[in-house]
């Protein structure tokens, strides 16, 4: 006998779930008298699917609307009361640097950022959080008092979850579009006109993001969206699609006619290696040969079909990660090989025989306009990262798995690049700071060409759990993750490429 149920059922959402299965159009987000989202039932719609007559409703026009618009109009016109102080202990080569990192609610920063820096952002990345059905750390009713406060978050004193109801929160879409509007309406303030702002975003919010920004930034300055493939091994719970992209949407303050910077022009591979040809033994440097077979991994010295393998080496990210000592019919000597990696020549290895082939670059300096797929040039030696490489750049700087799901420095390069490649003295904005993979991108941008181009990172200060790893490495929240991971990318790369740029940066924090 099946057990009889305790409490009775709404009957009222059943019913509006019920119609929801034959008209999904007439469901719609309000809020109830506590102000607590719900779904409902749009009558005016739903007549109309029932009759073959105009319904006579509200004049129809052309808008994007959700419960919490008009406040997030409001939230981005109030002014702010916060300061930014300095916080001189934190930060590194405070007298000379002009990198900043601000902590604090970036609602309240891109405010207080508007006198100092209206028109003046070049390029904007932000990886905002996705609305899968976690709550938002980004709570923007500054009125209220502290029990309001909590009550609003679903949280008690001590920041513990009033109810576990994130699922079906999640399934609503009014509470982050209600945050992400004001931000977005004030980072447009600070682009020049020629700037240029991306999101990355996931499936969930991708067409209500595009709606929104369509409203905020005009429809016409519309770019692209582009894709990337966020890991190569998907899982495999879903039975309809193993999900392997994400996107980032592209918009430009005021569209205009600048090229963006792919890949360089190149004249297609060819073969290093040729029967009949003297015996030679070439040492390729780190970085220079792409494994297109591989992207991780280790290989032994020995004969590897047409080429003997003199030494072990490792691969990472699907380069070679130290010097690799080739032997075979070359059609190069070793002085020529070094001239031509000079002149941006790089190599590659498509199979585990080793045949090995070189790709000359466009020496005039012409580039490529970037397609729409960001990673399908993983042929050649900018390839774009994925999710597992991410973290894999976490590790190499010592910082284990401290931050989930970063995004790779490659991919944000390569999104930089598009825009500030011949612009070195651009400022770059990320106020979903996170990891600080943005700043990392930027200083690696700087160490190839002796840029001086800026970035400022903006992070709230949300604390870790208890339990994770960043925890027990002694973090307490990602303000401290992002700015550890500043100063050790800044180390590396000052010992790897010995360029002298601003690796240092100002911290201020968000004050009343």
């Amino acid at each position: 006998m099946d057990k009889i149920a305790m409490k009775s059922d709404n009957l009222k959402q059943i019913n509006i779930e019920r119609i929801a299965q034959f008209f999904p159009n007439v469901i719609t987000e309000v809020r109830d008298d506590s102000g607590k989202l719900k779904r409902a039932i749009d009558f005016d719609l739903l007549k109309q699917e029932l009759t073959s007559e105009i319904v006579d409703g509200e004049n129809e026009r052309y808008q994007v609307s959700w419960p919490g618009k008009k406040e997030a109009i409001r939230l981005s016109n109030i002014p702010s009361d916060k300061v930014l102080r300095p916080i001189k202990e934190d930060s590194v080569d405070w007298e000379n640097t002009q990198n900043l990192y601000i902590e604090g609610d970036n609602l309240e920063v891109l405010k207080l950022l508007q006198e100092s820096y209206m028109n003046k952002i070049k390029c904007i990345y932000i990886d905002p959080p996705y609305n899968t059905g976690k709550d938002f750390i980004y709570k923007d009713d500054f009125s209220m008092g502290t029990t309001q406060y909590f009550a609003k978050c679903r949280q008690d004193e001590n920041c513990n979850r009033l109810s576990e109801d994130s699922e079906v929160h999640g399934r609503f879409h009014s509470g982050w579009l209600t945050m992400m509007y004001p931000r977005l309406k004030l980072a447009r303030n600070l682009l020049q006109d020629d700037g240029v702002i991306f999101v990355s975003i996931d499936n969930n919010e991708l067409y209500n993001l595009q709606w929104m920004m369509n409203e905020i930034f005009g429809e016409s300055n519309y770019v692209e969206t582009f894709i990337w493939t966020k890991t190569c091994t998907p899982p495999s719970l879903s039975n309809k699609s193993r999900k392997t992209a994400e996107y980032v949407l592209c918009y430009e303050k005021n569209i205009n006619n600048i090229k963006y910077y792919g890949d360089k022009l190149d004249n297609g591979d060819a073969p290093l290696l040729n029967t009949g040809n003297p015996i030679r033994v070439l040492n390729f440097p780190k970085g220079t040969i792409k494994f297109t077979f591989c992207r991780d991994g280790s290989f032994k010295a020995g004969n590897y079909d047409k080429v003997e393998v003199l030494n072990d080496f490792d691969v990472r990210d699907g380069v070679n990660y130290s010097e690799v000592s080739l032997k075979g019919a070359f059609k190069w000597t070793d002085e020529f090989l070094l001239n031509e990696i000079k002149n941006g020549t790089y190599f590659i290895i498509k199979s585990s025989k080793f045949s090995i082939r070189f790709q000359r670059v466009d020496t005039e300096g012409r580039y490529k306009t970037p397609t729409n797929m960001l990673d399908v040039e993983l042929n050649k030696i900018n390839g774009i990262g994925t999710n597992e490489s991410a973290v894999k750049e976490l590790e190499h700087l010592g910082m284990g798995r401290c931050f989930d799901y970063p995004k790779p420095v490659s991919l944000i390069k390569k999104i930089i690049n598009m825009i500030v490649k011949d612009e070195k003295e651009a400022i770059v904005l990320d106020f979903f700071s996170g990891s600080a993979t943005t700043a990392h991108a930027v200083m690696e941008i700087n160490a190839y060409d002796a840029g001086r181009r800026k970035y400022i990172m903006v992070q709230k200060p949300e604390q870790v759990p208890a339990d994770s790893i960043a925890y027990k490495a002694g973090y307490r929240d990602i303000c401290q993750i992002g700015k550890e991971r500043i100063c050790r990318a800044a180390k590396k790369l000052k010992e790897e490429s010995g360029i002298d740029i601003d690796y240092g940066f100002r911290v201020y924090r968000l004050d009343s």
